[in-house]
């Protein structure tokens, strides 16, 4: 698993340091819940990453509307940008969660949502999902609290130091 802290600011810092993740709505994105560790690496620097141990993710509450506000601009900035583009895979869920609530006027379920991206992934026209939703509308979604980042703790399992 991999960390930036452009968009976890609450990555763990050093070594072996218990820290959080954000994702955003899709399950089957990283971390792995199913109790497993995993590496994880995390960005120090530009073009500078370091191996902190094994790790395993815990789920918790997600964040709040006031929460995403309360993150630092950047983060914001980055994850409202990052989610409308559409190379950014990870996002497809997220992204027909918002156009779904929008065009039917009540929160979408998963089943409707999962079946919205398997159908513009079917066409390959996953970009044509992306079309129907601004950036105003990403921003609004996770200030508001209707769209929200997944939040897990991550807790150090095992720390190897050297290589």
């Amino acid at each position: 698993m991999c960390q930036d802290r452009t968009h976890n600011p609450y990555a763990p810092d050093r070594p072996g340091a218990h820290g959080s993740h954000f994702a955003c709505r899709d399950k089957k994105q990283w971390p792995r819940l199913d109790g497993s560790t995993e590496c994880l690496i995390v960005k120090e620097a530009q073009s500078l990453w370091g191996a902190y141990g094994k790790y395993r993710c815990e789920r918790s509450r997600p964040l709040t509307g006031e929460e995403f506000r309360r993150l630092p601009q950047k983060v914001q900035d980055h994850w409202i940008s990052s989610a409308g583009k559409p190379k950014t895979s990870w996002a497809a869920h997220t992204i027909a969660a918002i156009h779904l609530r929008e065009e039917q006027r009540r929160e979408p379920t998963d089943e409707e949502i999962e079946s919205l991206v398997k159908r513009f992934k079917e066409k390959k026209n996953l970009p044509g999902l992306f079309d129907k939703v601004s950036q105003a509308k990403i921003q609004h979604a996770f200030n508001s609290g209707e769209e929200v980042m997944s939040s897990s703790f991550l807790f150090r399992t095992h720390h190897q130091v050297g290589p």
